[in-house]
């Protein structure tokens, strides 16, 4: 119908999904370490933001 068959078109989106992840992944593991940077300089940061998840009753930071 298109002119493209299906299978090309799920191998182009399979190699845009696999560049995408290739760039976006180191960027986000140099964030954690940032926030782990920021959390050994100055304790007791984030520790705020666990009282604000435990009063709401859903606590999803696991230390």
């Amino acid at each position: 119908i298109f002119g493209i068959p299906l299978i090309g078109v799920l191998r182009s989106m399979k190699w845009i999904w696999y560049r995408l992840f290739r760039n976006i992944l180191p960027l986000f593991r140099r964030y954690v370490q940032d926030i782990l940077e920021v959390e050994r300089r100055f304790p007791g940061t984030f520790s705020q933001f666990d009282r604000i998840t435990c009063k709401n009753g859903e606590s999803k930071i696991k230390r």
